[in-house]
């Protein structure tokens, strides 16, 4: 079994998940092992009494990269990697201009994903940070084992069942920042990020409750979706006073950024600090109305648990833990020491899958095999006939011709003739073969003359009868040709209802998010006596206040905190009650 901290820490928060993995020969199974929020004025300190709760032991820890710079670009497949390299250096300092790293304190890493747009190029997905800022990162953590150090957008990834790669999604994390990652056709095409995030509402509310964990526990006690504004208590009312605006102008920034890609998208998640908002899945479904809104739950994590709105909190703490668990991308994971243990690794493994030293033992053993049997003894071979005794008659003088025949006898040298024997069988075999082919062969092309004939003659009759059959067709085609262009002019005035629906749609939510803000921008001394909406969007608001300054106090909220924009005021008559017209736009 191995394990992994996974910490995600936010100005003074830090969110932490001890993660077990059980591997079998199928799947892995994770469980949670411990999991929570702590506020911290020292976060070394904070961290060794997070070790000690959780039992870390010699288990590692998993961090999320922090100050990181997001840059998207696109280059040429068949470019070298050094090119490449260089490309995306030259155009992310063009694009960034005085805001890019110094290319001398430049840590980048790159990811290269199909590009659903252009076949002939790929996309760069670039993650950049300072060095001087991963080396603070990296002190913080020096007395523990780091596996990695990844963009949380691409750890994010993580919570999904196979990573997301069966996810058509955009996943909104709000944290001190808000990120936004889009996973499409198995990759993540698309991930930036916003200055606005939770940190300003918990900043905001630390400011009235002095203190960051009442700030934090006081937003989980109110709702994102309001059904009935004034059915709350005052100290309700104060919270949502500055919540309900930031996120206004978070989801109002989220749409601006998904709307060019929002047509491939199945469902936008939520998750991060801002998920513990009760029914924000709600707040945002009231722009993204096409598509389904959910907070994100981590996929091992059963429904019937009771814990599992407390589990949610610490999301981006258990992606991370998950990449300490095997799940990071080595492109992006700015742990240098972890990418080259996870290289050397990989080598070992391909050189002991190859086999190599067992796959040279066989080859050598094969030719040996071949040697011998190359230099094995023909069966023509020479050999010496034994001498035999040759009688002559007496009348032969010895030593003469028949003396000089015996001697060449005894010393000749000749031939073994059964192997010419064998031979020649084998030719007669060879030739009784070729003739039993040959006979085959004529048989055969006989029979599939034949066979093409007939053939021949049923694929004449059957193309007689698709020419016919297309002819059919045509005929068919013009009329459907005549009922498409109909169709056409039915469906394009379709088009023209549908869009002034969706735009009357939109219309119907503006209003209620701006009478929203305006309960919590008017002052307890001004009463407003009407509200006027145009069709364009015009907006014209009758007030009146015994006092001057409430009113010029009323005016500057609006304005402030954008409820209109293009604000006048108009004095209409001052009495005991001065009145007012105010008059705008709705944003």
């Amino acid at each position: 079994m191995a394990s992994c901290l996974g910490i995600y820490s936010d100005k003074n928060i830090i969110k932490y998940a001890k993660i077990t993995s059980t591997a079998d020969r199928i799947s892995s199974q994770y469980t949670i092992d411990a999991y929570g929020v702590k506020f911290y004025d020292n976060i070394q300190t904070a961290v060794d009494e997070i070790a000690d709760e959780v039992g870390l032991e010699q288990g590692s820890i998993a961090l999320a990269l922090s100050g990181e710079d997001y840059y998207i670009t696109q280059v040429f497949s068949n470019l070298s990697a050094k090119d490449m390299k260089e490309l995306i250096l030259s155009e992310y300092a063009e694009n960034k201009g005085e805001n890019a790293i110094a290319p001398a304190v430049l840590e980048l890493r790159t990811k290269l994903a199909q590009n659903s747009g252009s076949m002939d190029k790929v996309l760069a997905l670039c993650v950049a940070t300072s060095k001087g800022s991963l080396a603070n990162l990296r002190q913080n953590y020096v007395d523990y084992k780091v596996e990695s150090i990844s963009p949380l957008p691409v750890s994010i990834k993580n919570l999904f069942e196979n990573q997301a790669i069966d996810e058509e999604a955009i996943v909104v994390n709000i944290e001190d920042k808000t990120t936004i990652t889009w996973f499409h056709r198995s990759e993540i095409q698309f991930m930036t990020s916003l200055p606005l995030g939770a940190q300003e509402i918990i900043s905001k509310l630390s400011e009235k409750y002095n203190s960051t964990s009442k700030a934090y526990e006081a937003c989980k006690k109110v709702s994102a979706y309001l059904e009935d504004a004034y059915d709350m208590d005052d100290e309700t009312r104060d919270i949502l006073d500055v919540v309900i605006p930031v996120l206004y102008d978070i989801r109002q920034q989220v749409e601006v950024v998904t709307t060019p890609f929002l047509k491939d998208v199945k469902k936008v998640y939520i998750t991060g600090t801002g998920a513990i908002i009760n029914n924000i899945d709600l707040y945002f479904n009231e722009v993204f109305l096409d598509v389904e809104c959910e907070v994100v739950k981590p996929f091992f994590v059963g429904r019937d648990m009771s814990n599992t709105k407390d589990i949610i909190e610490v999301n981006s703490a258990i992606a991370l833990a998950l990449d300490g668990l095997g799940m990071a991308d080595m492109d992006l994971n700015f742990n240098t020491a972890a990418k080259k243990a996870a290289g050397v690794s990989n080598v070992r493994q391909k050189i002991e899958k190859l086999n190599l030293k067992e796959k040279f033992e066989t080859a050598k053993n094969n030719a040996i095999e071949t040697m011998k049997r190359w230099n094995a003894p023909s069966r023509l071979h020479k050999r010496k006939r034994k001498k035999r005794n040759v009688d002559f008659d007496d009348g032969v003088v010895s030593g003469g011709k028949a003396s000089k025949v015996k001697e060449d006898i005894d010393s000749e040298e000749v031939l073994d003739l059964k192997g010419f024997g064998r031979i020649d069988l084998g030719l007669q075999r060879t030739a009784i073969l070729a003739f039993s082919v040959l006979v085959m062969y004529s048989v055969g092309a006989i029979y599939t003359n034949k066979e093409l004939l007939a053939k021949d003659a049923i694929a004449k009759n059957q193309i007689t009868s698709v020419n016919a059959a297309i002819a059919e067709a045509n005929n068919d085609a013009t009329y459907l040709s005549g009922l498409a262009n109909q169709y056409v002019e039915i469906t394009d005035k379709l088009k023209m209802l549908i869009a002034k629906i969706n735009q009357q749609s939109l219309k119907t939510f503006d209003i209620p998010n701006f009478l929203s803000r305006l309960m919590f921008i008017m002052p307890a001394n001004v009463r407003v006596t009407a509200i006027n909406v145009g069709e364009a969007g015009s907006v014209e608001i009758r007030a009146e206040s015994g006092q001057y300054a409430q009113l010029g106090y009323f005016v500057s909220r609006l304005k402030l905190e954008r409820a209109l924009l293009n604000v006048n005021m108009e004095v209409v008559s001052v009495d005991s009650n001065i009145k007012i017209i105010v008059s705008g736009v709705l944003p």
